[in-house]
Formats: structure tokens, C-alpha cells, sequence
């Protein structure tokens, strides 16, 4: 049976909310680990994908790209199938993203002139991982339409925020 992710609707997902949730395989009806956190692509424009907990600490850092995912839900995370979980070592994008540590959480935001507008708290992401909004700490938050760029900064595009 096949199962496409487009036909599912996932509204106000944020990454945040997606750690410490159950990994469910589909096709076995298996659990096969929990979210722990995420990695950004190197355009930052995306999440690249979940990473996830195993049971065998030899194992070496898996992950779930967001292809490989067929709903985020409130409660669990689920999968086609466990063949969907990979090793970061598997993808060459996905390794330089992991030894950048790019998750954008707790990351500076700033206008191109240099000003702060301070840090990232979230991601509020589509079912394939695009960011439709930054999240800011305390109040406030940025449409994806303005990110430039996700690094060990966050650089925004936007002339009216830059005359306040």
C-alpha cells in the first residue's frame, strides 16, 4: 500500500513540537524511535529532517528525511516504512548539515544593515519541512518569504522592518 504525504494537511507545525514524539512505521506498525531534534538543509530555506533516537547507541546518527515521512501529527511521527529512516552518513548534504549543527533554535536574527531582532524560538513548517514562518522569542514572528539565509545566524530581507 502506498501512502502520499501531499494528501495529508498539516497546519501550524512547529519543530519544536515534534521533539520527544513516537516514530511509527506504518507498513509494520512498529515504533521505531522518538524524535529528538532536527537539521536544517545548508540553504536553510527547509528542514532537511528529523533526527531520531535508536536503541543500539553503535548505530550512529539516524535521521528521517522529510520525503521519507508520511504525517506529522500532535502526537506521533509517521513513516512509510523503517527503510525511510537513514544514517546521516548516508547523504553527503545531510552529513555537512549535521557537523554545522544547523537547527536555527536560540539562533540571532538580523536585518541585512546589521540590526538585531532577536532570537529564533521556532519553525513553523509545511509536511515536506519548508519553514512558512520564523518563530521569534517573546512576540513576533517572520514570513519564510523574507529568510535569506540559516547558519549560526539568521539574515531577513525586509525594508519596512528596517526603518522601525
Amino acid at each position: 500500500m502506498v501512502f502520499c504525504i501531499s494528501c495529508l494537511e498539516v497546519k501550524d507545525m512547529r519543530l519544536c513540537q515534534t521533539v520527544g514524539l513516537p516514530v511509527i512505521d506504518i507498513k509494520d506498525m512498529k515504533r521505531c524511535g522518538n524524535v529528538y531534534g532536527w537539521l536544517m538543509d545548508e540553504c536553510g530555506l527547509k528542514a532537511a529532517c528529523l533526527l531520531v533516537d535508536g536503541s543500539l547507541w553503535y548505530e550512529g546518527a539516524r535521521c528521517i528525511p522529510f520525503e521519507s515521512i508520511f504525517a506529522l501529527g500532535k502526537d506521533a511521527v509517521l513513516i512509510n516504512s523503517a527503510a525511510g529512516i537513514k544514517r546521516i552518513t548516508e547523504s553527503k548534504e545531510l552529513e555537512k548539515a549535521a557537523l554545522l549543527h544547523i537547527t536555527g533554535i536560540c539562533t540571532p536574527v538580523f536585518l541585512p544593515s546589521g540590526k538585531s531582532l532577536g532570537y529564533a524560538q521556532d519553525f513553523d513548517v509545511n509536511d515536506h519541512g519548508v519553514i512558512r514562518k520564523i518563530i521569534l522569542e517573546g512576540e513576533g514572528e517572520i514570513d519564510s518569504n523574507r529568510l535569506l539565509h540559516i547558519g549560526e545566524a539568521i539574515l531577513i530581507s525586509d525594508a519596512v522592518m528596517e526603518e522601525k
